[in-house]
């Protein structure tokens, strides 16, 4: 935190923009009185900091700033944080709030150092597929079975299929320790999901085990390779994850003749090869890194992304007309009373249509 509040205060305008650094996170201040939120030494700072007031006293005239803004690390710890500072705005100094002049910084995600000069910071997974899917295009182009070309206005939410399909099945073979390509080439292929059961030639067996998983191994000759394979798990629940992992195939699978710009065919033995030949191709001058925290950005880079106003990305924190809402969608992220799983639905049902939250 000291080190990016030292970036912060190298960063800013000093003439419009002031600067206050937690020292670690602040109090949870829903259900507490002022008295008592003041208690803790962040939120007693902050009260002191604005200048309004608090409580009866609170006067949104003296408020100190035009916009207040939270600027916090995008990992988990972050967003607790910012979490924290909007249920002390809402239950404490909701007037600021109404009267919209509390932001929220938006920190990117990932950072892409292209052809080991450019920084492009981008703010989502979906920020990332869309760059993945422009660089594509400009390298390799797209076709189905029938030799059609995938739409330019299709590439960004293509590459995000060929991205889950990779993510998901690397996921699952190191569940059952087995090689992704073996696992697409040898198990993933060979599931009917009408008959319910895997299609395997003779040579490649199924057996029981006294627990009630199965294996199945053998050798596999796939036309294009002789392979071993062997996988071993709860019957249920290999099934589950084949079907899943079908349907990612299938989706990933469309467009999968893949072409360079000199008309060679780049499309490998396997689906997941070809995948991962194609971004090892992009990755060999963008180099993608998840963006770890504010701490680790230069001074110039910090006022690019947060600080200057022309370039930063923020959103300002609007509310519900009711006051009994607010205080409603308050209690539901942060009051005590509230289960881990009423949280996890509460967010769904609000997110559901957001990719990422």
């Amino acid at each position: 935190m000291d080190s990016a509040g030292g970036s912060v205060n190298a960063a800013r305008n000093k003439k419009y923009q002031a600067l206050y650094k937690l020292r670690g996170k602040p109090l949870n201040t829903l259900g507490k009185s002022i008295i008592d939120a003041r208690k803790n030494a962040e939120i007693d700072d902050i009260c002191s900091i604005l200048k309004c007031g608090t409580g009866k006293n609170f006067d949104i005239e003296k408020l100190k700033f035009g916009k207040i803004i939270t600027l916090a690390d995008s990992d988990d710890d972050g967003k607790h944080i910012e979490l924290l500072l909007k249920t002390l705005f809402t239950s404490q100094f909701i007037d600021i709030v109404k009267a919209g002049r509390f932001y929220i910084t938006v920190v990117p995600l990932y950072r892409v150092i292209k052809n080991n000069i450019e920084n492009i910071f981008l703010n989502s997974q979906k920020d990332l597929d869309k760059f993945f899917g422009t660089e594509f295009s400009e390298y390799f182009e797209f076709k189905n079975e029938e030799g059609k070309t995938l739409p330019a206005k299709s590439r960004s939410s293509y590459v995000k299929k060929l991205r889950e399909y990779r993510d998901t099945l690397e996921k699952v073979a190191n569940k059952y320790s087995v090689l992704p390509h073996a696992l697409e080439t040898g198990f993933v292929q060979f599931y009917d999901q009408e008959e319910e059961a895997f299609s395997h030639p003779e040579n490649v067996e199924m057996k029981e085990l006294p627990n009630g998983d199965i294996t199945i191994s053998g050798f596999l000759d796939t036309g294009n390779e002789e392979m071993f394979v062997y996988i071993s798990g709860d019957p249920e629940e290999l099934v589950e994850d084949m079907v899943m992992l079908q349907d990612l195939y299938i989706e990933a699978d469309e467009y999968s003749n893949i072409f360079n710009k000199k008309g060679v065919q780049v499309t490998e033995s396997s689906l997941y090869n070809t995948i991962n030949k194609t971004f090892e191709s992009i990755n060999k001058y963008c180099t993608v890194t998840r963006f770890k925290g504010l701490g680790e950005v230069n001074p110039e880079e910090l006022e690019t992304i947060a600080i200057n106003p022309e370039s930063r990305k923020i959103y300002r924190i609007t509310l519900p007309d009711s006051d009994e809402e607010v205080e409603q969608i308050v209690n539901n992220f942060m009051g005590g009373n509230k289960t881990i799983d009423f949280r996890k639905e509460f967010i769904s049902n609000i997110f559901k249509d957001v990719e990422t939250v």
